[in-house]
């Protein structure tokens, strides 16, 4: 991108990150609303003339509501103007704040007017777990362009996305859906039901934080932030809420200050929302290992062990009705059959994903090293690779007393070819010429393009100048065949210098500019021909 940065430090990602929440709290018009009504709760809530049975409705209809509408505006706001491949995540966020703004308006209703059916219950329970997923599916959504090198394979994503399915719901089943059966609204103590949003916060903080650090691009990295601290004012508000059900610490009512908590995720998700189009510096994704990435990577695992912990618990410290202890031990049975059926899945995919991944990784430097060495029209080694392996030559040969030649080989009549029918079918003649050389070549022998139309060759561990004119025979033979290419029939020469070592020289660099100058010598008294210093 524009201006980009490739290694930004960490000093910088702070200043960036620091620039962009200034823009957006100073300039953004939403967030400024939103922070404005925000105040104006806040000195309500400080007046002390106010009741908190007032507040409790103010809190619902005047700030929730709207609020949580804000979101969902929002986000069809952003998702108007957003490329294709990001439309997916705008709209499962959109889904989200849909499910959530609709179990407020069924929450409220049900309390107003005194609604105390069980179905009411299990349908607020089940839309705000319903929430949780749409958010797990926008995060899926990013995997495969946040952090590339930790992406994937969508059957592992499909898993992890449907273990997480299969706790929230299971979860929900054993808090709601059970009691829900025997009669018992399972809101008549709500603190074990809370502990369900508590592990699915927590969830999602996980799922942010994984993908916070492997963000390349600092604009979605400013998002995740946004997102990451909403989430992590979920867990404290569920969990302050859990131990006041469980009486751990003391009761607040509804209406007191305490919802102010529950209002400042607010301004944390329309900032995420609103974050700008600005051109940021590229910010580089963090790849070392962390508890977290660790958690997440088996989180099935985690979500396996939790189902029969948190049973454990439960009735241990006398929590739940223990004449639904056989219905929900079947509960617990059932889902964490089906879990460990998907954690073991994983782990296999994870395998086969992690070894395609070291397979893509040992061909992607394979095939740079030989880039690296070899002429990319041609195949044929270039320069740098020539050199590497005549110094291996002459080391060997020095030792064991052996011969080698350096062949320089120049085609006759290619300049006429290339004025005529174009660089492209030129090319495609060099390709030709290439492979016809080295079908003449032992394993052991070296074929090089020097450039243009001249090529190199070094024979190693050959016996007499005659086994050198020997080849270079062959080679001439090989290219004065007739070449057809797109119909045409091309004939070219070639007018080869020979160096032998030790006899002509007994350095590369002397060897090479030998065998060039007995190919000039033989270019300029007869083209086609053989020549020797």
């Amino acid at each position: 991108m524009a201006g980009a940065e490739p290694d930004l430090s960490a000093t910088d990602r702070v200043d960036v990150a620091a620039r962009e929440i200034a823009v957006t709290l100073a300039r953004d018009p939403v967030v400024r609303a939103t922070l404005a009504l925000l105040v104006v709760g806040l000195l309500l809530y400080l007046l002390p003339v106010v009741s908190s049975d007032w507040l409790a409705n103010f809190s619902t209809l005047v700030l929730d509501l709207p609020l949580i509408a804000l979101l969902i505006v929002g986000c069809l706001w952003r998702l108007g103007r957003v490329d294709q491949e990001d439309r997916g995540f705008w709209f499962l966020l959109t889904a989200a704040f849909s499910c959530w703004l609709v179990q407020q308006v069924l929450g409220w209703v049900s309390f107003e007017l005194d609604w105390t059916a069980v179905g009411f219950s299990i349908a607020e329970a089940v839309l705000y777990v319903v929430l949780y997923m749409f958010l797990s599916l926008a995060f899926e959504q990013r995997l495969g362009r946040d952090g590339d090198s930790r992406a994937r394979s969508r059957l592992s994503n499909a898993l992890k996305t449907t273990g997480t399915s299969l706790f929230a719901f299971g979860m929900l089943i054993y808090f709601a859906a059970i009691p829900g059966a025997a009669g018992i609204d399972p809101w008549d103590n709500i603190a074990p039901g809370l502990l369900l949003y508590v592990v699915l916060d927590v969830y999602l903080v996980i799922r942010l934080s994984s993908l916070r650090s492997g963000a390349s691009d600092q604009r979605w990295r400013t998002i995740y932030s946004w997102l990451l601290a909403m989430a992590c004012s979920w867990v404290v508000l569920d969990l302050t809420e859990a131990l006041m059900w469980a009486e751990v610490v003391p009761w607040v009512d509804p209406g007191s200050p305490l919802d102010l908590l529950w209002l400042a995720s607010f301004p944390l998700g329309i900032a995420a929302i609103r974050v700008r189009e600005h051109t940021f510096p590229e910010a580089s994704s963090d790849t070392r290992t962390s508890p977290v990435r660790h958690l997440w990577g088996g989180h099935l695992v985690v979500f396996a062990m939790s189902f029969p912990l948190v049973h454990l618990v439960l009735y241990r410290t006398t929590l739940l009705d223990p004449d639904l202890r056989p219905a929900r031990e079947t509960c617990v049975l059932i889902f964490l059959l089906a879990l460990a059926v998907l954690a073991v899945r994983h782990q296999r995919v994870l395998q086969g994903d992690n070894e395609r991944l070291e397979a893509q990784r040992a061909a992607t430097l394979e095939q740079i090293r030989h880039q690296a060495l070899h002429d990319p029209l041609t195949g044929a080694a270039n320069r740098y690779l020539l050199s590497d392996r005549l110094e291996m030559a002459l080391a060997q040969c020095g030792r064991e007393g052996l011969k080698l030649a350096v062949l320089f080989c120049d085609l006759d009549g290619f300049k006429q070819v290339n004025d005529t029918f174009g660089h492209h079918l030129a090319d495609r003649l060099l390709k030709r010429v290439s492979e016809r050389m080295q079908a003449c070549l032992r394993g052991a022998d070296t074929l090089a393009r020097a450039g243009g139309d001249e090529f190199t060759v070094v024979l190693q561990g050959i016996d007499s100048e005659a086994d050198a004119e020997s080849v270079a025979q062959k080679l001439q033979e090989s290219v004065g065949h007739v070449f057809v290419i797109d119909g045409h029939e091309l004939t070219v020469t070639m007018s080869i210098g020979i160096s032998l070592f030790p006899d002509d020289a007994e350095t590369a660099t002397m060897l090479v500019e030998n065998a060039d100058a007995a190919m000039y010598t033989a270019k300029a008294e007869s083209p086609g021909s053989i020549r020797r210093l």
